[in-house]
């Protein structure tokens, strides 16, 4: 269950950052009026706790070749035939034996790996049509195929 960056602790938490008490609703701010952060905890009426993960963006650590933080939506490689990339929310990060490792949250399935290289940062507008416009370039034998049939799929020159 998740609202608003809330998502459901299967037990009882270890430790919280800040606890905002029990509630009926989804906190949307901590007692004192400051903002929520990632780790605070409630609980609800049926003793359910839940932990707040902060929204992320616009981070470089796909550059930095790093796992990506808590919060962050971003594509996982899964490697199950056939293999492809799925959009997630990183919800936990963790130790595993040495290895730092994240939690990722893709559809109703959570997949944990330490491997930075399968994770990727959602892909833009313009990337996703240089990809599709590469696909079709790729279908052609020659140039004037190749310029027909980017013509044909709707990519021209707009204005000057």
């Amino acid at each position: 269950m998740q609202k608003n960056n809330w998502h459901k602790i299967e037990g009882m938490p270890k430790q919280a950052a800040y606890f905002c008490g029990i509630k009926a609703g989804y906190p949307s701010k901590r007692h004192d009026g400051s903002p929520l952060q990632t780790g605070d905890i409630f609980r609800d009426n049926s003793d359910t706790y839940f932990e707040y993960v902060s929204p992320v963006s616009g981070d470089d650590w796909h550059a930095r070749g790093e796992l990506p933080p808590v919060g962050v939506e971003c594509e996982y490689y899964w490697c199950e035939r056939p293999a492809t990339w799925l959009s997630g929310i990183i919800v936990s990060e963790g130790m595993d034996e040495e290895c730092k490792c994240v939690c990722i949250k893709v559809g109703d399935q959570l997949r944990i790996n330490s491997y930075s290289a399968d994770f990727r940062p959602l892909k833009t507008e313009r990337e996703r049509a240089i990809e599709e416009a590469l696909k079709i370039v790729a279908s052609k034998n020659d140039n004037y195929d190749c310029v027909a049939a980017l013509y044909d799929a709707g990519y021209r020159k707009v204005g000057e």
